[in-house]
């Protein structure tokens, strides 16, 4: 059960989205439906390939997340930027790195090593877009109201959930040696779990709060 709790944080999203979906029709929230969708589908079929055939062979669900991921969030943060030089640098990146995953997926091989990669750069992507997002609306007039924003929860979550990930994929091959486990899995699996679930809870939250939204 405890390898599932990822997808289980990424479902209760998707029903609260689909609970909320008349609030989501308008602005950066409004592809967040399908995407919640998407992604857990595919985790769920990510899953169950790692289960019966080994993690080696979920690497084609991995290279179309990461895809779908870049695209999304890029274009969230696209939406929310005041910046045009950022929104182009934003475009760019986002384009750059959703063709990284197409070639990765084309020429994918029985390494990692690519996804990693990737994976590594799209939450560096992430990170920069998050903090300047929290760090721009937080010396902003409308400080106060920031909590009530979706924008706010779901930059705090993908900030946190990216800084997790970006250090644990840094430290792969430490962790790997260390062959540490907690609750029968590898403590990076058990890590990335918990980053999971904060990163849900504040998708979910961003989703509840677009009923009141306050325009940030």
């Amino acid at each position: 059960m405890q390898h599932w709790i990822g997808n289980i944080a990424e479902l209760i999203s998707f029903i609260i989205a689909i609970i909320y979906y008349p609030y989501l029709k308008r602005g950066a929230m409004k592809w967040v439906l399908p995407f919640l969708g998407f992604i857990f589908f595919m985790e769920t079929i990510g899953g169950l390939m790692s289960n019966y055939f080994g993690y080696s062979h979920n690497q084609i669900v991995y290279f179309i997340v990461g895809a779908v991921e870049v695209i999304f969030y890029g274009n969230f943060f696209y939406k929310y930027c005041s910046s045009i030089q950022f929104k182009r640098l934003i475009k760019f990146i986002s384009i750059s790195l959703t063709f990284g995953y197409i070639i990765g997926f084309i020429f994918r091989g029985k390494s990692d090593d690519l996804l990693f990669f990737l994976f590594l750069i799209s939450d560096l992507f992430y990170i920069i877009n998050s903090l300047q997002f929290l760090y721009t609306n937080a010396n902003d007039e409308n400080l106060k109201s920031l909590h009530n924003a979706p924008g706010f929860w779901v930059a705090f979550g993908l900030s946190f959930f990216s800084a997790g990930n970006f250090v644990l994929y840094l430290m792969h091959n430490i962790l790997t040696q260390a062959n540490l486990y907690i609750l029968d899995m590898p403590i990076r699996l058990f890590i990335i779990r918990l980053l999971c679930i904060v990163l849900y809870a504040c998708i979910s939250i961003a989703i509840i709060k677009t009923r009141k939204a306050v325009t940030i």
